[in-house]
């Protein structure tokens, strides 16, 4: 049977349902549709449901399609007027069946087992890794030891989204080194920013008491659907409000869109700005204005502004604070073998999904402890939980790895031994308190994380409630780790960090 979908298609369908098609593959109501395969039927020369027809016609739709795009004249198919057909019967042999003649054998299963597995074989192994990387000049880089000599405008291959942000040590050096150069040229020491990237966002009085709250955030295309893209930057960006235990008000939009044809690139721009709209009026934010540019790729941010009237209350020594996540890990991993092909499309698909989910819900709930929190986002969970720790006074993390949710085929990954490309240099930016193994559930605490969860510091006595509450609501809700004095740095255990 067709699918359902193509009832309200508005495609030209034939009586059984399926697209009718001309002899090029190509829709009769809509030129710049194609179709081949058993969801399709030929207009002019029907022929039955078949495998062999698909196969057959799938060098004919692909080279049409270059056609099409490119002006060319189209080119016919012309199946075969009969193929043959094997059906297994369930006892160890099968029917053979071309035009008029069938027969019923066990050298028929012999061949049909034959002709599927080596079919299915050549989808078993569909993997890109990276391309060779350009070869750098000698002159403007010369050899030297080490990962950090590797210029990334050499490499093969970036990661999208927050994989693709400036590392924290990047970040935090350029910042002091820009302090001391305006310093030297006279800058008013009164204006110039405090050294250090542990705060997500700029807190300010407000009129009448409480804080006025600010952040920005811009992602690349992590993904290639515009709607999805506009709906994960705004989530993305919204959840440094929702850290900061403010509420989102009012947006700007930072869109850099790549150059295209004024009609392609406005549809494009439309599809990003209702996936926007539509994550933003979620959590009751107004859209106020924004700006626009062309660049060689596109990217989406928003800087947020919201309001609170409290601000959070660090957890004290006695309280034993812990750390609860309210979404997995490891979006970075899983795009990053979108990229290499070695990805399920299931996988691809929940990764996405968690990333357009808003933690708003989440944030809402945590508000009645007014934890001091952050949101998990490029730096992965073990720089941003040592961020956190910062900002409590305290001068050490520890991390259950079994605790940690992960996403669905992240531990996969990193097991073969897939990267995002900002993952090394977040493992460099995180002090470790002990030797460890790499395994993939230490790997994932360095994982950059596009539009990630909430990470709060609550007392242990109000935890455990703080979890059955995030649960009850549809959100994750884990207790993974606990904030302690007795290091400096990250320990990760295996099953201990939230017992004491």
């Amino acid at each position: 049977a067709p699918p359902a979908w193509l009832a309200h298609s508005g495609l030209t369908l034939d009586a059984a349902g399926f697209i009718a098609v001309g002899p090029h593959l190509q829709s009769l109501s809509h030129d710049f549709v194609f179709a081949a395969g058993d969801i399709a039927a030929l207009s002019d020369d029907p022929r039955p449901k078949s495998g062999v027809y698909a196969v057959r016609a799938g060098p004919v739709l692909a080279e049409n399609l270059r056609r099409f795009a490119t002006g060319q004249r189209l080119r016919r198919w012309r199946p075969q007027k009969t193929a043959l057909a094997l059906v297994g019967t369930a006892d160890g042999k099968a029917l053979a069946v071309r035009g008029k003649h069938v027969s019923h054998s066990r050298s028929a299963w012999w061949l049909k087992k034959w002709i599927d597995r080596r079919w299915m074989a050549k989808y078993t192994k569909l993997s890109m890794p990276p391309p060779p990387a350009p070869r750098p000049l000698a002159g403007l880089q010369p050899e030297r030891a080490g990962d950090a000599a590797i210029d990334p405008a050499f490499e093969a291959m970036r990661c999208l989204g927050c994989g693709a942000k400036t590392s924290h040590e990047t970040l935090e050096s350029a910042l002091q080194d820009a302090i001391v150069i305006a310093r030297d040229l006279g800058a008013d020491a009164d204006l110039l920013p405090v050294a250090g990237l542990s705060e997500d966002s700029a807190i300010l009085p407000a009129q009448g008491g409480g804080n006025l709250v600010q952040s920005v955030d811009v992602i690349s295309e992590i993904t290639s659907d515009p709607f999805q893209l506009g709906q994960i930057a705004a989530v993305h960006a919204l959840s440094d409000i929702y850290a900061a235990n403010a509420t989102p008000q009012q947006a700007l939009a930072i869109i850099n869109m790549a150059p295209a044809r004024v009609d392609l690139q406005r549809e494009h721009l439309t599809q990003i700005m209702a996936g926007s709209l539509m994550a933003l009026a979620e959590s009751g934010t107004l859209l106020v204005g924004g700006h626009t540019s062309e660049t060689d790729a596109t990217t989406v941010g928003f800087a947020v502004t919201g309001t609170r009237s409290h601000a959070p209350r660090p957890p004290r020594l006695e309280d034993d604070p812990v750390l609860v996540i309210t979404k997995p890990v490891g979006t970075g991993v899983v795009m990053a073998g979108a990229m290499q092909l070695v990805a399920d499309g299931d996988w691809v698909k929940s990764a996405l999904t968690s990333m357009a989910a808003s933690n708003g819900v989440a944030a809402d709930l945590l508000a009645a402890d007014c934890p001091v929190m952050t949101d998990v986002t490029g730096f992965g969970l073990a720089r941003h939980a040592l961020n956190l720790a910062e900002r409590c006074r305290y001068s050490g993390v520890e991390i259950s790895l079994s605790a940690v949710p992960l996403l669905d085929g992240a531990d996969i990954l990193l097991d073969k031994g897939i990267r995002s490309s900002l993952h090394d240099q977040n493992a460099a930016s995180v002090r470790l308190a002990q030797a460890v193994t790499d395994t993939a559930r230490h790997a994932a605490l360095f994982d950059p994380q596009t539009s990630g969860g909430l990470l709060a510091a609550l007392p242990r006595a109000r935890a455990e409630d703080m979890v059955g509450r995030l649960r009850a609501a549809g959100q994750t809700g884990v207790i993974i780790g606990r904030l302690t004095n007795a290091w400096t740095g990250l320990y990760s255990a295996h099953n201990s960090a939230h017992r004491g």
